[in-house]
């Protein structure tokens, strides 16, 4: 019999396939399987009709694509993909019927969820047959299967009265295809994945035992509002049967499996080795970046063919100048699920450039762009590929700093600001400059932003309500949350709705326009709008027009619902758009213009846009020559789409039809608007069902995020935001805003670290920049419009607090605020749980922390961070990440790591310990990876290395590893709840026989040294330190405490004064533990390397939402740890008086420097070269040349920096091929 195999070109590796596998559909159709067969999707495509999917079964339940589902083929096998745009399959009503006769029954799938898929969300149902549409607590009738808990419900009426609930647990296996098959005989249910029965449990009920036909039958689409649904997720060969299959007929329906995982191994290898690109490499010069992993999912391997030039891990290394250019083959190999390809790429090292020509072309490279910046951040580069250093200048320091810092923008009206920025490129003794005009955008004159919105569907909850905002996303009432308009007085209906804001083209007035609509006659019962006029937001006009009466040709129309109002340049005219509705026809958005007085329509309404669905809500904004509407299709799978025009009155036509909320819940009432001095766009929408707004976030008005940091004190419907002046926000306080707190809102100085400052009742922390002038600081605070703040401008925090006084209308508060210069936290954002360790192969400190921010410590992945002074982190990126296929045996929970650096001959190895949580249950366990470099590629053991608890109890968690300098062996320490320790086999990934221990420290209490995790342990002058924490990790009282052994596994004596690290509430620090510590390369500096909780989230998951610091950890002449006070101050990293630390690693050791222990005279070996510069030069700290001395030609030269006061220096000299630098301390 001839095989037949789907070929992707000849790069793959020979499969062998097992005999009887037959790459089609395999052996699914005999006669057992045809038996009470009452509905089979093969999902074969029908070209005529792309939404149409047939029941192959002959019962004729056949059903239909929707939201862009679509059907495709994996070699032979039909396949359903329900793709991102919550697309599902709607098996119609008539199979309803068929589920209500169901007694034993079986429901069969094939299923594939793509590995980046989040499932731990409510819904994600496979299949669902339900009474009603949208069921809640105590109605609706179902049955149905969700991935999330691999369960099985049926319901006698709402989630409330799930009388049936079989499931396995935990989340479905994804980046595999899986065969799930639910049977039911009698009152036993059961589960199997893979031909294997995985649980069962009592089936009370059975499908009849609904009692009426489920008219809403789905693939993919939950049977609540507001769950999500399953996304990125393929189908294949779903059947129903009237019967209980036994085990052999499930047998048979997992033979499709191979076939599929296969051709999904293949294709996926395939598309990577497709996207796989290195860019140009024909003249590298630099360092490559080569990804460890594609797509997330398919793990690469490099292979240099001339590691002299050209390391497995990217490493260049240039010929000398003069020499010619070198070729090396570098080779990927890409790995996924037993398939493997390989993709050469020829790279090309051209040699190091002389000094001249390497700063030509580092200055050269260098590109700013056109862009206009506002308050920003403008990235200046500050080192060139070819060795430069780039150091910049300003020529108007007051509006742009010398490190690209855009301080003010020009007052509106003075238009945009050209600030000359000159930099200049220095190597060796070779300098070149070059200009840059660098734009500032003018201020756009706006300083707040006003929400008109209603609230509800009764009484004055259909009014015009305003809210006020300082910064586009933290919104409070006006008047208290009351009307500013009062209905009655403007109304047909007395009740209006939707209210739009706009500002005239001129400036001096404002319109408004309103839903002229009371919801309590009906959906269906308006048929007017309401347009308002102001020149000043406090004092309004107004016209009601009832277009039905109006004009005759809409005089059938049922509704008019949501008007805006947009300035049409081309007619000179403002537009009016709206949506409307005729009968049982479905709604279809037209415009209309008004008259110059904004009192009435001049034209009749023509459509605007004419949607194949009910389109409604429609909101436009102009961006980048282009008009971009924005609406909400009614519906099936509604949600808010985007269609674009050059024109204000179209034709709009949908570029990308998609759904742009980013949420599964009911959506209604988008509003789009730009945030002030900013390049920002604001997308909100009213979550109608959920009774709150949720704001989104893009710069192309295309690809939106979540912005989590918006909020409102009330719970708005269908509102609008417009930009306010100053002088207008006032006007609105002054009228309506003497509900609103007496607060601080924010803190606007540049040098602030945003995230961390601390605002308690009227105590306020500010964490300021290492660089900071204390004894001058401005805060910027910011707040409401019309309160006053004093004292105002720069003030002396330098000698402690400073008290603010705010005062509004006859009320008035005070602030004590405090400004502290804040190294720590050291890395940006939500980390925990720090290792550290300082790599003698790269001369570098590496951080590897718990990924933090994540409810129920759900984080899935390793970043590690690398930095040359303790201060300054570079991220490097993920090392593990748990939801792709590089830990097999873990699926999240990535948990507390623990590095060590080992050299084994002249190769360096870094072992990786971490927990997870093992995909066949059991609770955390340990595991460890593998690589040649501090920052990967890692490669995962395959399996756990500790996997049960040696004591009985806890949890296999916080590994610790400790090479022990006495011995030269290596230990691995352990355990939540208790303490283990083990000495590692000499391969480092596996335990030597008969030595685990449990150790864990005896007594205590949660206010000393109660044993609770993250243990470290170190070695100093004949003493193994044992540090742990006590206390919960979201206790403020999370702390650390200590012992001391005499051998690795020794017995642990606890410390007269064990607690060595806790709170310091005074200054907002708390739960201060799970360190590592860190001793400087040959001295006796030691560091502490902990995590706290952000004080912002003390009541808001604080176990989950720390910060990493570095502290200094000292010891009393007795060896005992002393106390250590944490601070936000945090380190310097200080090497000690006339020593010498690189800032770079020497290569080739061509500059090393000797300091005289007893005087200030350095002598400095080179190796000198015809291209090397015959001087040396010492600078200032800022970079100013302070001497220069000629290189001895023996290779030995003598500084003498006697002369020079205290400080720290940067010794240079260009050694023909690059630039070598070194620090100089002296006291």
């Amino acid at each position: 019999m001839k095989r037949r195999i789907k070929k992707f070109g000849n790069n793959f590796k020979k499969i062998y396939l097992p005999i009887g596998l037959i790459l089609c559909r395999v052996g699914l159709h005999g006669q057992d399987l045809q038996q009470g067969l009452q509905l089979h999707y093969d999902f074969e495509a029908d070209s005529g009709n792309p939404t149409f999917v047939e029941d192959k079964s002959g019962n004729g339940y056949h059903g239909t694509l929707k939201n862009e589902a679509a059907l495709s083929t994996t070699g032979d096998i039909g396949i359903l993909n329900l793709g991102s745009q919550d697309g599902y399959l709607d098996m119609g009503t008539d199979v309803g019927a068929m589920i209500a006769t169901l007694e034993d029954f079986t429901v069969a799938v094939n299923i594939f969820i793509d590995p980046t898929t989040n499932i731990t969300g409510n819904g994600n149902f496979v299949w669902a047959f339900s009474t009603r549409e949208s069921c809640n607590q105590t109605r609706g009738r179902y049955i149905a299967y969700r991935v999330n808990q691999q369960r099985y419900a049926q319901s006698s009426g709402g989630w409330g009265n799930e009388v049936v609930g079989i499931q396995i647990g935990g989340a479905a296996r994804k980046g595999e295809w899986e065969n799930v098959i639910y049977v039911q005989s009698g009152n036993t249910g059961s589960i199997y994945i893979n031909g294997e029965l995985r649980t069962s449990g009592n089936a009370s009920l059975q499908p009849k035992d609904m009692g009426q036909s489920t008219d809403y039958n789905w693939l993919g689409r939950p049977h609540f509002s507001g769950d999500v649904y399953l996304k990125n997720t393929s189908l294949s060969d779903f059947r129903i049967y009237n019967r209980a299959l036994n085990q052999s007929e499930i047998n048979q329906l997992t033979a499709q499996l191979e076939t599929l995982n296969l051709e999904f191994a293949q294709q996926t290898v395939q598309d990577a080795y497709n996207a796989l690109t290195l860019g140009n490499t024909d003249e590298v010069r630099s360092d490559l970046d080569l990804p460890n992993y594609i797509n997330g999912r398919v793990q690469v391997s490099w292979s240099s063919d001339n590691l002299q030039y050209l390391s497995n891990t990217g490493k260049v290394t240039r010929p000398a100048y003069g020499n010619p250019s070198v070729e090396v083959t570098l080779t990927a190999t890409l790995f996924f699920q037993g398939q493997s390809l390989q993709k050469a790429f020829t790279i090309t090292i051209i040699p190091a450039l002389d000094a001249q020509s390497a700063v030509t072309h580092d200055i050269n490279a260098i590109d700013l762009g056109d862009r206009c910046f506002w308050l920003q951040k403008i990235n200046l580069p500050t080192k060139g590929l070819e060795g430069s250093t780039i150091s910049w200048v300003s020529d108007n320091p007051d509006f742009l700093s010398n490190d690209g810092q855009v301080l003010q923008l020009p007052v509106k009206g003075a238009g945009n600001l050209s600030v000359k920025l000159t930099a200049t490129a220095t190597l060796g003794s070779f300098s070149q400059t070059k200009e840059f005009t660098v734009c500032i955008h003018e201020d756009e004159g706006h300083t707040a932003y006003l929400f008109a919105y209603f609230t509800g569907n009764s009484g004055d909850q259909e009014s015009i309500r305003f809210a006020i905002s300082r910064d586009g996303l933290n919104y409070k009432t006006l008047n208290n949350n009351q009307p500013v308009i009062a209905s009655d007085t403007i109304s047909h209906y007395q009740a209006v709705r939707d209210p739009h804001i706009l500002r005239s083209e001129d400036g001096n007035y404002f319109y408004m326009v309103v839903t002229d609509m009371k919801s309590a006659l009906g959906w269906n019962s308006n048929h007017g709008i309401v347009l308002l006029k102001s020149p000043d937001l406090v004092n309004w006009t107004h016209s009601a027009i009832d277009i039905k009466t109006r004009f005759p040709a809409f005089s059938t129309i049922n509704r008019a619902w949501a008007p805006q109002t947009i300035y049409d340049p081309d007619e000179g005219k403002y537009m009016v758009y709206w949506s409307m509705r005729s009968g049982d026809a479905k709604d279809v958005i037209y415009y209309a213009y008004t008259n110059s007085e904004f009192t009435d329509f001049v034209s009749e309404p023509v459509v605007l846009f004419d949607h194949p669905t009910s389109t409604i809500d429609g909101d436009i904004i102009y961006h980048n020559g282009k008009y971009h509407m924005f609406f909400k299709t009614e519906g099936s799978g509604n949600g808010i789409k985007k269609a674009v025009s050059d024109y204000t009155h179209g034709p709009f036509v949908i570029e990308e039809d998609r759904y742009l909320q980013q949420t599964s819940q009911s959506v209604e009432g988008s509003c789009t608007y730009k945030l002030i001095n900013s390049d920002i766009y604001i997308l909100m929408y009213d979550m109608y069902t959920s009774g709150r707004y949720q704001f989104t976030q893009s710069t192309d008005l295309s690809n939106f995020t979540i912005v989590d940091n918006g909020s409102m004190d009330f719970a708005p419907r269908h509102g609008t935001t417009i930009q306010i002046t100053e002088e207008e926000a006032e006007r609105l306080m002054q009228k309506w805003g003497a509900s609103l707190p007496m607060e601080i809102l924010d803190v606007q100085s540049p040098a602030v670290r945003k995230d961390y400052w601390i605002l308690d009742d009227n105590q306020i922390f500010l964490p300021v920049d290492e660089n900071t002038d204390l004894s001058s600081f401005d805060p910027q605070f910011l707040t409401w419009p019309g309160t006053l703040l004093t004292p105002a401008g720069a003030q002396d925090f330098s000698d402690g607090g400073i008290t603010y006084n705010l005062s509004f209308k006859g009320q008035s508060k005070q602030y004590n605020v405090k400004a502290s210069i804040a190294r720590n936290p050291v890395l940006p954002g939500f980390y925990a749980d720090p290792d550290i360790i300082y790599a003698h192969q790269t001369n570098k400190y590496y951080l590897y922390p718990t990924s933090d921010g994540y409810p129920g410590w759900g984080g899935y992945y390793f970043k590690v961070f690398s930095s040359d002074d303790l201060l300054n982190w570079q991220d490097e990126g993920v090392i593990l990440d748990m939801s792709t296929d590089q830990v097999s045996w873990a699926n999240g929970n990535a948990w507390a790591p623990a590095i060590i650096e080992r050299k084994i001959g002249d190769t360096y190895k870094y072992y990786f310990y971490f927990s997870g949580n093992p995909t066949a249950g059991g609770g955390k366990q340990i595991g460890v990876a593998v690589a040649d470099h501090p920052t990967g590629p890692f490669t995962d053991l395959g399996e756990p290395l500790i996997t049960s608890s040696p004591a009985g109890w806890g949890q296999q968690i916080d590994p610790c590893v400790f090479e022990d300098p006495v011995s030269g062996k290596f230990y691995l320490y352990w355990g939540n709840g208790y303490l283990a320790g083990a000495e590692l086999n000499d391969d480092m990934v596996s335990i030597k026989s008969n030595t685990i221990k449990v150790m864990t420290p005896a007594g205590g209490d949660l206010s000393t040294h109660a044993y609770r995790e993250g243990v470290y342990v170190f070695y100093r002058n004949g003493l193994y330190y044992f540090l742990w924490s006590v206390d919960d990790t979201g206790s403020t009282n999370y702390h650390v405490a200590y012992g001391t052994s005499t051998s690795p596994l020794g017995n642990i004596t606890v410390a007269d004064n064990p607690v060595i690290l806790i709170q310091d509430a005074e200054n907002y620090i708390f739960g201060t533990g799970h360190n590592s510590v860190l001793q400087l390369p040959g001295k006796d500096k030691w560091y502490f390397v902990y995590h706290r909780i952000n004080a912002a989230y003390l009541n808001d998951g604080p176990g989950y939402h720390r910060e990493v610091c570095i502290d200094q950890l000292d010891f009393g002449q007795d060896g005992k740890i002393l106390r250590t006070v944490p601070s936000w101050e945090g380190v310097k990293l200080d090497v000690g008086p006339s020593t010498v630390s690189p800032t770079r690693m020497n290569s080739h050791n061509q500059m090393m420097v000797y300091p005289n222990p007893t005087s200030d005279i350095l002598t400095v070996e080179t190796r000198l070269s015809p291209r090397a510069d015959k001087t040396m030069t010492l600078y200032s700290i800022m970079g100013k040349a302070l001497k220069s001395i000629s290189c001895h030609a023996s290779g030995s030269t003598v500084f003498d920096i006697s002369d020079l006061p205290a400080g720290m220096y940067l010794l240079s000299w260009f050694n023909g091929q690059e630039m070598l630098e070194q620090i100089v301390f002296k006291n």
